[in-house]
């Protein structure tokens, strides 16, 4: 039985033999075994466990619902018009690492840490209520991380509110400004 060109068996181990040049025999010495292919497949489960704490978990989604369902509230209660939300946990990672560099066309945002995080604080009812001047906001965004649990049993949540105006008026004021 022959073996398929560019494979061969080394010690009961598969060899992919690689050519070095176009056109030239591959070479039985020179290849990538199993085990380095193995290696590879660690790698790359190494990397998605890095990335999975920045994955929201269900209980941070329904606090980050929680939050926009009071932000929402609020507006209504001042007769404020309804903002468009964007996404579900949108800022989860910008929250879960500190950073607070946020997309084009912010024009507020408030950063607080609770336990109950859908009890809004001042700060997050002033920018729900906050009457527009000069940009209107037309979306807005909650971001929810869950840090630790407190002293009391329950979790520490870091919540960042943010609003923006439309996406529309943002991308033009990448032209005017």
């Amino acid at each position: 039985m022959s073996e398929p060109p560019g494979l061969r068996t080394l010690r009961g181990r598969f060899l992919l033999v690689i050519p070095s040049r176009l056109g030239s025999r591959p070479d039985p010495n020179v290849g990538v075994s199993c085990p380095s292919i193995m290696k590879r497949i660690a790698c790359v489960f190494a990397l998605f466990v890095m990335v999975l704490p920045a994955i929201a978990s269900p209980q941070e989604d329904a606090v980050a619902d929680a939050v926009s369902t009071a932000f929402l509230q609020a507006r209504q209660t001042a007769h404020l018009s309804k903002l468009e939300r964007m996404g579900r946990n949108m800022f989860h990672e910008n929250v879960c690492r500190r950073d607070l560099r946020l997309p084009s066309g912010l024009i507020g945002d408030v950063l607080y840490e609770a336990s109950d995080p859908a009890a809004l604080p001042v700060a997050a009812s002033r920018l729900a209520t906050r009457q527009d001047v000069g940009r209107a906001a037309a979306r807005f965004g909650v971001g929810v991380c869950m840090q630790n649990t407190g002293s009391h049993g329950r979790p520490e949540y870091s919540v960042l509110i943010a609003t923006y105006e439309s996406g529309w008026i943002s991308f033009l004021r990448i032209f005017w400004d």
